[in-house]
């Protein structure tokens, strides 16, 4: 039902969790799950590993599913799993979820020491195998560390400016502006918590995604709901 309301409300692609806390073999069976709903539902997803796919979804009339992680626990400490994961066609890993590890440190921690030598190592490798790197729940100095680090443009794919809403979770607009800069792309969330609770009228937040479109470009503004998809 989750997917035939993304076709019917025309989603052309969407960003879907297949793993957070889970280690390397529960993230594999969730893949693995993902991969039988492809199967049995090809008439109306697609997997994608390209930006040519999400394309390809569009004319089809298909929803384009990029996978992702919203933490590195399932990659421990070796990079070369950045690569493993990307040929099963993860797509996007964030590189801390709610507390810190061993690549960095998360939003809500009270001293944020930046991204840590392996973490350094771990967005190489990402970004060597053509993976998305995600900093939403990542700490400022780590989440600047990691936009100064990569090779690529990264993204928080759900946040918000914390002018917006003053929450931990939201992003400062010099984050921002350097994510942008370096070709980068925020996903407004909108999650109750960060956008100041749930009685927020949707003007409001419309509001804040022309704004934000006004401050840093159009293209590097996008939608991320942190809607619960497919589980």
């Amino acid at each position: 039902e989750v997917f035939e309301d993304l076709r019917r409300g025309g989603v052309t692609a969407a960003n879907c969790t297949c793993s957070v806390w889970e280690g390397f073999a529960e993230t594999m069976g969730n893949i693995a799950q993902w991969n039988r709903w492809f199967h049995e539902h090809g008439d109306i997803l697609l997997k994608v590993r390209t930006t040519a796919d999400i394309h390809r979804a569009k004319q089809a009339g298909k929803t384009g599913i990029v996978l992702g992680f919203q933490n590195s626990s399932m990659l421990g400490d070796d990079p070369e799993m950045a690569g493993i994961f990307a040929d099963v066609g993860v797509r996007v890993v964030q590189l801390t979820y709610n507390i810190a590890n061993h690549l960095g440190s998360s939003c809500w921690e009270p001293h944020d020491g930046g991204l840590t030598r392996a973490g350094h190592r771990m967005v190489a490798a990402l970004d060597d195998a053509g993976v998305l790197v995600d900093i939403s729940h990542v700490g400022n100095v780590t989440g600047r560390d990691a936009i100064d680090a990569s090779a690529n443009p990264i993204a928080v794919t759900h946040g918000n400016p914390a002018s917006f809403c003053p929450s931990a979770r939201n992003k400062p607009d010099d984050l921002i502006g350097a994510l942008a800069a370096r070709g980068g792309v925020i996903g407004c969330t909108l999650y109750p918590l960060f956008i100041g609770g749930a009685d927020v009228p949707r003007s409001a937040y419309c509001r804040m995604l022309a704004d934000l479109a006004e401050q840093i470009g159009v293209d590097h503004v996008a939608i991320g709901t942190d809607a619960v998809v497919g589980w």
